[in-house]
């Protein structure tokens, strides 16, 4: 799961029957939300409670030392990998390549 600035909507997922058809139907950054702030604050009780950001760092940790074994073993593929807890990243070696990979992955 991920959280980033609309964690305000405490893992609220939408939809076509309950998206949002009228704009600022879901409060956003400026106008605030008092039900979505009572949420969020029992959201970071169950994040503490359930350790889940170390879980997100040690399976993060775990994830970039596959990554970098892997770019070690083959450095004409990936290169430059970065990133902490789950949100990592790398490049590839050209283009064609990274297309390549995630129609590859896609399938």
């Amino acid at each position: 799961m991920t959280f980033a600035k609309k964690m305000l909507s405490c893992g609220f997922y939408h939809n076509e029957n309950t998206r949002m058809v009228t704009p600022y139907r879901h409060m956003n950054t400026f106008l605030g939300d008092p039900v979505r702030a009572i949420l969020t604050a029992s959201q970071n009780t169950v994040i503490a409670e359930d350790k889940l950001a170390d879980n997100c760092r040690d399976t993060g940790a775990y994830l970039m030392d596959k990554l970098n074994t892997m770019a070690a073993k083959h450095p004409q593929f990936i290169d430059n990998t970065r990133g902490k807890g789950t949100y990592i990243a790398f490049d590839c070696k050209s283009p064609d390549l990274r297309n390549k990979l995630v129609a590859e992955l896609r399938q």
